[in-house]
């Protein structure tokens, strides 16, 4: 992104302030349309800025959290059900 330095800190952080919120409300039905009413920016934007800096769309990121944390479950599940045979 060719910014001047006050434009690139605002998209840093909307940027981090999205990502963080869906590292932490991942377990919710969250939507394109949801996250900008809620950081008050548009779809183009957020997409945009958001592939920029991360090389995924934001929805594609909470699949990819959403599988991760999947994965940990049946990580810990698994682990779980093998102490508990022996």
């Amino acid at each position: 992104i060719c910014v001047q330095s006050a434009d690139f800190e605002k998209i840093n952080d909307v940027y981090y302030r999205v990502k963080n919120y869906l590292d932490t409300h991942y377990a919710e039905q969250l939507t394109l349309d949801g996250l900008c009413e809620t950081f008050f920016v548009s779809k183009s934007y957020l997409s945009h800025i958001f592939k920029e800096l991360n090389g995924i769309s934001p929805m594609r990121y909470l699949s990819d959290v959403r599988l991760r944390q999947a994965e940990r479950l049946l990580t810990c599940l698994l682990y779980t059900s093998d102490a508990a045979d022996e």
